[in-house]
């Protein structure tokens, strides 16, 4: 036996090349007559692993370079907001809104879309006010009822939104500069005993 000369690991002298180093080997003259298969250099597979790794970065340069990258870095697309509906959309998805608000709490809900002097149905192209009839058990919730959708009157195209309670007598009005930012006004107005109108304005920010 011997060692090998360059990582000293013990070999038995048939060895053509080292197995740990692969450094070449003086193969005894008594092994020299055998299969050339049991001096065959080992495979080493740290050479592999390097090409491996250097094909994957450059691929994963040229496609961080590259629309997918850019595509993948971004992220999916949010969802449109309420801006990007149009106005039937908006006004439909309004009116789901007022509707679930009322529930249970007002045998009527009725929906009237006015623009100018003209009663229009819910699909009309151009601006519109939209007057809402309803019969509150509770008055205490009229701004509960709207408040939650006057972020949907701009991309719905109502100008001026009314909410008429016909059992407390009161009115809410929201009036907002299509197209601008909004601002809104209420209105309430109550009947006393001797049904005189008691009317008190509140300018809301």
């Amino acid at each position: 036996m011997h060692d090998c000369p360059q990582c000293q690991v013990p070999l038995h002298g048939h060895e053509a090349f080292c197995p740990v180093c692969g450094q070449k080997q003086q193969v005894r003259p008594e092994f020299q007559g055998q299969s050339m298969q049991e001096y065959r250099k080992p495979f080493n597979p740290l050479g592999l692993i390097l090409i491996v790794l250097l094909i994957g970065g450059l691929l994963f340069y040229a496609i961080q370079n590259s629309w997918v990258g850019q595509l993948i870095k971004r992220g999916p697309e949010p969802p449109p907001g309420d801006a990007a509906l149009a106005p039937p959309a908006a006004r439909e998805k309004l009116e789901n809104a007022i509707l679930q608000n009322v529930s249970g709490q007002s045998k009527i809900c009725k929906f009237v879309y006015m623009a100018g002097e003209k009663t229009v149905d819910r699909s009309y192209p151009q601006p519109v006010e939209l007057t809402i009839d309803v019969n509150l058990k509770d008055p205490s919730i009229r701004k509960s009822i709207v408040e939650p959708v006057k972020s949907l009157m701009v991309p719905a195209q109502i100008g001026t939104l009314t909410l008429n309670d016909s059992h407390s007598h009161a009115t809410i009005t929201y009036s907002v500069a299509v197209g601008s930012s909004d601002s809104s006004d209420e209105t309430n107005t109550g009947e006393n005993k001797s049904s005189e109108s008691d009317q008190s304005t509140t300018t809301e920010q």
